[in-house]
């Protein structure tokens, strides 16, 4: 999902990150002759560090001869040695209506296909009207000097410019602090009297795992989160313990139902996939069958016939073989 799959790998640079600058090579990213080849290579070159923006690359911006290397974005997962939370990463499995409505490639740009600035800034209903491209959208964008004029007069109009950032051209905008919501949320809807986000929320998702939580009061309305992550199955949310519900708004972004009259009550986000919810039992139920197969073969194998037909008392009740039997099949051979 541009966020949720760089953060997965966000999980195994974050040691490295927070480490002065070593000189070492950064291994683990692909050779590059156009790139930097240490940590310190990318924190002087990268537009932020230990930062987290919503980076709207457009059309080639991170494409060749140097991979974004002279924008101070990268593409795909690369930023992310210095920990710069860009908004994407490779999606080789990207969500469908997501990529579709932005028309996001696999390494992070959005392209300039048809109908595209229309379907970003088009608002969305559901969510208090605002542009689908706010609702996604962390409080600080970057622009790109190759974003369509629809999309610069967007941001220009309605979010605050902090200038430009960097040699290549991006123009940085923030929300307005009014506008700005605890985490990852960016619209409520309903009777939503309080919001705050709980300390320690935030970060990667892992399964079985809480990654975000919320203080919230309602209303005798209810009312509801949209969050700015695309929706997924598996995507669960809970107050107390007892689940409520969660839904994609338009396919693509996740709206989690809030009960009347909540006081204060946590709601806890995980991430729990189907694969691995049915892994467990699986592997349980393939255990299980093994043993009864093992059980019941070993069964067989003790109560099976005995040699020559014989009943079992004819063969207990026979002499065992002496030595002068061997002697005289061994002369008889």
């Amino acid at each position: 999902m541009g966020e949720q799959s760089a953060e997965a790998a966000k999980a195994r640079v974050d040691g490295a990150a927070g480490l002065p600058p070593s000189g070492a090579p950064a291994r683990s990213l692909q050779t590059r002759p156009e790139w930097g080849s240490t940590i310190a290579d990318f924190r002087q070159q990268s537009l932020m560090t230990s930062a987290e923006a919503t980076v709207l690359a457009w059309n080639d911006d991170l494409a060749a001869p140097n991979s974004g290397w002279g924008s101070g974005v990268l593409l795909g997962n690369a930023n992310l040695a210095v920990d710069f939370q860009t908004g994407f990463g490779y999606t080789a499995v990207g969500q469908k209506e997501w990529l579709g409505r932005g028309c996001v490639d696999h390494v992070g740009q959005y392209k300039s296909n048809p109908g595209c600035v229309d379907s970003v800034l088009r608002p969305v209903p559901a969510a208090g009207g605002k542009a689908w491209i706010d609702l996604i959208s962390s409080d600080d964008v970057l622009l790109s000097p190759a974003a369509p004029d629809a999309l610069r007069s967007h941001f220009e109009a309605s979010w605050s410019a902090a200038g430009p950032i960097g040699a290549f051209g991006y123009q940085r905008f923030t929300r307005a602090p009014a506008q700005r919501l605890p985490g990852r949320v960016t619209a409520t809807t309903g009777d939503v009297a309080a919001l705050d986000v709980r300390p320690g929320s935030g970060g990667p998702g892992y399964g079985g795992k809480p990654f975000d939580a919320y203080i919230v009061s309602t209303g005798p309305g209810g009312g509801s989160l949209v969050l700015r992550i695309p929706y997924w199955p598996g995507l669960r949310a809970a107050i107390g313990g007892k689940s409520v519900g969660i839904r994609a708004i338009e396919g693509t972004l996740t709206e989690i139902a809030l009960p009347p009259g909540a006081d204060r009550a946590v709601v806890r986000v995980e991430f729990r996939p189907v694969g691995e919810r049915i892994l467990y039992p699986a592997f349980a139920v393939a255990l299980i069958v093994i043993a009864l197969a093992a059980a019941f073969g070993g069964g067989r194998q003790a109560s099976g016939p005995t040699p020559t037909g014989l009943e079992p008392n004819d063969v207990a009740d026979r002499p065992p073989d002496t030595g002068e039997l061997a002697t005289e099949r061994v002369d008889k051979a």
